[in-house]
């Protein structure tokens, strides 16, 4: 059936899409609205996306110690044993013509006997090394580290485990 009127034209064509789009169900300003929103969404879609790459080129990157240094100390002042730096020198101990030092009577015996108790990992080399010939390292919190080199103690970063006695290295 043909229309009885023709298509509107300028301001009455406004008002016939407004009634167009009530009957459709929807109004101009609900599609403005939409329309809006999907622009609100790509926008965040996009910055989620930065932020995701930005993460990933982070998590690429090398990381940077938050860890504390530490500060080379005396063997004297060490407990070889219990790895701790004391502010008074320690029972000297010498074994095979090398001096390891103990707290308490318990520790220089164990250094004598157990050549285990005498060496250590370095913690950034993963290398085994003496005791009584390593370069120590103190953390504030008084433990101690054991490095083959004055350069493997400046690399590390000590970060105490709040929730046990173990140490985190970095």
């Amino acid at each position: 059936m043909p229309s009885i009127v023709g298509k509107p034209h300028g301001v009455a064509r406004v008002h016939w899409e407004k009634l167009a789009s009530l009957i459709s169900g929807r109004s101009i300003f609900m599609k403005r609205k939409i329309g809006l929103v999907q622009q609100i969404g790509g926008v965040l879609v996009g910055a989620l996306m930065i932020v995701s790459l930005v993460g990933l080129v982070n998590a690429r990157a090398p990381k940077q110690s938050k860890g504390e240094a530490l500060v080379q100390v005396e063997a004297r002042y060490v407990c070889m044993i219990n790895s701790t730096h004391f502010d008074k020198e320690q029972i000297p101990v010498k074994v095979q013509g090398r001096t390891y030092y103990g707290c308490c009577p318990m520790c220089a015996d164990k250094l004598r006997n157990s050549a285990e108790s005498r060496h250590a990992i370095d913690p950034v080399s993963g290398k085994k090394v003496d005791k009584a010939t390593a370069v120590l390292g103190a953390a504030r919190d008084g433990k101690v580290f054991y490095f083959e080199s004055i350069e493997n103690l400046k690399k590390f970063r000590y970060e105490p485990d709040a929730n046990s006695e173990n140490s985190k290295a970095k």
